[in-house]
């Protein structure tokens, strides 16, 4: 959600650029700039969370396959 909102804000400076002028197209830089460097973090930060989700899936698993070996080996000593 915050992703589009900097899209459409960024949307808005553009259109401030060409309506308001040179004293628009000095502030509106500023902002554009901070917006983009906004952006950069925000889907930066996303990349992460999706990466922390992802290893713990995996992590997750891998102690499901553990507790699988684990209940197989017991399974073949219950019946030797």
């Amino acid at each position: 959600m915050r992703l589009i909102a900097v899209i459409f804000g960024s949307c808005i400076l553009v259109y401030i650029f060409f309506a308001v002028g040179p004293i628009g197209w000095i502030l509106g830089s500023g902002i554009l700039l901070g917006l983009i460097i906004y952006g950069i973090l925000l889907l930066r930060e996303i990349k992460g969370q999706l990466r922390v989700k992802r290893d713990f899936k995996a992590e997750n698993r891998k102690i499901i396959n553990d507790n699988d070996k684990i209940q197989n080996e017991e399974a073949i000593d219950r019946q030797t």
